[in-house]
């Protein structure tokens, strides 16, 4: 499934989805990539990514910020920097 936005999903709630889907389907998505990466802080992304992984992974989960980013700016990229740093981090539990 893709495209789970924890924050501008309609009636998102990531435990349920992992419940009911988690075991037979690939979830994809965790963090808002319109608000958390855009317009976010370290400890936002960082955070972001950690209940991510902790809710809808490890296993089964395909990171992504959702929908998509669209600024481009240093900071939108050091933000991504960000994400994939502390995925780093989580992705061996």
């Amino acid at each position: 499934m893709i495209g789970i936005d924890p924050i501008q999903g309609t009636h998102t709630d990531l435990p349920l989805m992992k419940e009911k889907l988690g075991h037979r389907v690939c979830l994809w998505g965790g963090v808002s990539g319109a608000v958390t990466v855009e317009l976010g802080i370290e400890s936002d992304i960082r955070g972001a990514v950690r209940h991510a992984v902790r809710v809808l992974g490890p296993a089964g989960l395909v990171l992504s910020p959702v929908d998509n980013i669209t600024v481009d700016a240093p900071q939108t990229w050091a933000n991504i920097d960000i994400l994939i740093d502390e995925w780093k981090k989580q992705r061996n539990g």
